[in-house]
């Protein structure tokens, strides 16, 4: 939630350029800025889900383990179920095995759902923010009620787009610069830090205790809270079934948007109390890398999963006695973060801005026709 709140924040330009009142400079800017958004957000997102597709095209064992599943408890209809698997004249299953599916991969979806959200960003900025959030979280919540939020197969699921916009519409309309004074400058007291810190440790530990206690699903609880796939498949009533069967409950279907609902309410007070955390003073090291993070997003992956692989990390995993606590400490935890922060260091972003930023300049784009101001003859 917060990433998309910070992608709304960064995002707040292309609203003001959009807004009712916006500057003759400011609405001669949204050409510049409709290229910036292809250039950095469209193009990489097909140079990666085809390098994506090529990796795991490569390796069956990696597509498979990096294939995202639903909770056991959901009752998706996907590829590998009966009614999606071809048979021939003898009843034997056809595997294909040179199939090319583009959409397979999932993990530059964001790349896409974000340049969905500028795409409406210009009809957001005309209304008043109080009925813009209104509608947003009214599409969040009430998107759950039906099978959008699966989509094709499970990459960019039309559900998750929704559900995240109005934390991304959050921080174009609410995130400006008074808002970052007050953060910076009224919860910047010991007393409100403080508080801040026991309410983002006390829900890491809430969360990491219902996980190991198993009085958690994590996979149904974001399944049900971001991804907005038809609520009851996973905490509450199955919406396969109609109004009136015994499977069919008013009040289950009552509490479902109510939790949606409240997971909004939540992930905003505890992203509120981390901000509150967060040093005040300019940590130079994590202002740089903060001004990358499109590499860090891109690149992690590819290097991740090389450095996983290289060190037999996919077959101890499979394997009966899996990982220990501190192999899963170090590849789950401390070598993500360790080759994210690489790939945002200068030497990586100069090696691949070209193929993270790319810039097309002349030869794709046209010029700019610039207005001169004819003379008024009468004067």
């Amino acid at each position: 939630p917060m990433f998309a709140v910070l992608s709304g924040r960064c995002s707040r330009s292309l609203a003001a350029a959009c807004a009712p009142d916006a500057t003759d400079e400011r609405r001669a800017s949204m050409p510049g800025r409709i290229k910036k958004t292809f250039e950095t957000l469209v193009v990489p997102f097909f140079t990666f889900q085809l390098l994506a597709c090529v990796v795991e095209a490569s390796s069956p064992a990696l597509r498979l383990a990096l294939q995202p599943r639903p909770p056991p408890s959901a009752s998706f209809v996907g590829i590998d179920d009966p009614a999606f698997t071809l048979v021939d004249s003898d009843g034997a299953v056809i595997v294909e095995t040179n199939a090319f599916n583009f959409w397979t991969p999932h993990l530059s979806w964001y790349l896409l759902a974000l340049a969905s959200w500028r795409l409406v960003l210009p009809v957001a900025a005309q209304m008043r923010p109080g009925a813009a959030l209104a509608l947003a979280l009214a599409l969040g919540v009430g998107v759950g009620t039906s099978n959008v939020g699966y989509a094709v197969g499970f990459f960019l699921k039309f559900g998750t787009v929704v559900g995240n916009f109005p934390y991304f519409l959050c921080g174009v309309l609410l995130c400006h610069d008074e808002t970052y004074f007050w953060f910076r400058d009224v919860l910047g007291s010991k007393k409100v830090r403080g508080l801040g810190l026991v309410v983002t440790v006390g829900a890491i530990c809430a969360t990491y205790l219902s996980l190991k206690n198993g009085a958690m699903c994590f996979d149904a609880w974001q399944w049900e809270a971001w991804k907005s796939a038809p609520y009851g498949d996973y905490l509450f009533v199955d919406t396969t079934f109609p109004s009136g069967t015994g499977r069919w409950r008013l009040g289950n279907a009552i509490a479902a948007p109510v939790f949606r609902l409240a997971n909004y309410i939540g992930s905003a007070l505890v992203g509120a109390a981390f901000l509150a955390v967060l040093p005040r003073t300019e940590v130079r090291v994590v202002t740089n890398m903060g001004r990358k993070t499109m590499y860090g997003y891109l690149l992690h992956a590819p290097a991740l999963l090389g450095a996983l692989s290289a060190w037999g990390v996919f077959a101890k995993t499979s394997s009966e006695k899996g990982l220990t606590d501190g192999q899963w400490l170090g590849s789950g935890v401390c070598l993500p973060m360790l080759v994210t922060a690489v790939c945002m260091t200068s030497p990586v972003t100069n090696w691949f801005k070209w193929l993270c930023e790319p810039a097309f300049g002349g030869w794709l784009w046209r010029e700019q026709e610039v207005e001169t101001p004819r003379s008024d003859p009468g004067k």
